[in-house]
């Protein structure tokens, strides 16, 4: 039998080729996709690239962070803004808020932080509601709340939600406090350090992992005189945004008066979101189901000017697109979302 020695050099060249794109491609392929929007070498001022410095970005907000951060669990905190509740504590620490109604159309926060960033005293904490969890669960946050309406908890007790839940009157007192300032259930808080004694005490680690949305560094316009003022009327106190050209931000007012934190800082946000759902009363009491899976409308305001839009939830993630089906690229900096019914 003749061999011909030239052909099986070849073909064994080409083998160990193939292996090794082979295994390129399953060390490359299998690594967490998620850190990728958040890596940059940035450039210098004539547009070279710098290799020595490499940032990280929040997953959350797009803002540059630690390396180290990236790997802390996200926290969804329940904020409460009743009269009796104001002013809040924590709530312009946030990366993202959802403002939300609850019963008799009073609006309830549920804040995002960066672990880094969550503040010394924040709250007052309030309840759950089902549409809150589920929004909780698409950062795979830690939920912590103080209680909350029949069916969100035994949905939590049935393990429902992919988050890890936090409830002040089950068992997990030790991680709130009451300011005794304060008339009760209006006192109740929480901070920084017993929000990770409680991640220590269950031991978690690396738990948040989602897909985040795109950012942008901030867009110079010529024309800010557009889009200075959203109003939200639905709400049984409105709330109106108020754009500052020379901040570039907007600035919250509620009942006509500037909506200030503890500290006497007036809430804001650079990115606004006005996201509409069917919102229905569902019993006597007046708790609300609210659909925050499927598709809607949005409305996105950025840098003084407004992007008609749409949202859609699937795979346990909602991404806003504008009106040609490019998703939505969000400036650097915090987000606000309003959810509004559809009428």
């Amino acid at each position: 039998m003749n061999i011909n020695l030239d052909n099986f050099c070849i073909n064994r060249k080409m083998f160990i080729v193939f292996l090794c794109l082979f295994f390129v491609f399953i060390f490359t392929g299998c690594t967490k996709q998620n850190n990728a929007p958040n890596q940059h070498i940035p450039t210098d001022q004539n547009g070279q690239l710098n290799n020595n410095k490499q940032f990280f970005y929040s997953l959350l907000d797009g803002k540059i962070i630690d390396q180290e951060e990236d790997k802390n669990p996200f926290v969804a905190l329940m904020i409460d803004n009743f009269i009796d509740s104001r002013p809040v504590s924590g709530i312009n620490s946030t990366s993202i808020v959802y403002e939300v109604p609850v019963e008799a159309g009073i609006t309830r926060f549920m804040g995002i932080f960066e672990l880094n960033n969550l503040p010394e005293k924040i709250g007052p904490i309030r309840s759950a509601r089902p549409y809150f969890a589920g929004l909780a669960e698409e950062y795979e946050a830690i939920y912590a709340h103080a209680g909350g309406s029949p069916q969100v908890i035994n949905e939590l007790k049935e393990k429902k939600y992919n988050i890890f839940n936090l409830d002040e009157i089950s068992a997990n007192g030790i991680y709130f406090w009451r300011d005794n300032s304060r008339i009760s259930p209006f006192n109740l808080y929480t901070s920084r350090d017993l929000i990770n004694k409680f991640i220590q005490k269950k031991g978690i680690a690396n738990y948040s992992d989602f897909r985040p949305w795109n950012f942008q560094d901030q867009v110079e316009k010529n024309d800010d005189s557009a889009n200075q003022r959203v109003e939200i009327g639905s709400y049984k106190e409105p709330v109106l945004w108020k754009y500052d050209s020379e901040q570039k931000i907007y600035l919250r007012y509620q009942n006509n008066k500037p909506y200030l934190d503890v500290d006497n800082n007036q809430v804001s946000t650079v990115n606004l979101i006005v996201q509409k759902t069917p919102i229905i009363v569902i019993d006597a009491i007046g708790r609300r189901e609210i659909k925050i899976r499927g598709r809607g409308t949005a409305y996105i305001y950025m840098n003084g000017e407004k992007i008609d839009g749409n949202w859609i939830r699937e795979n346990n993630r909602t991404i806003f697109y504008d009106q040609e089906g490019g998703e939505i690229k969000f400036l650097r900096g915090n987000i606000w979302i309003e959810i509004i019914g559809e009428k």
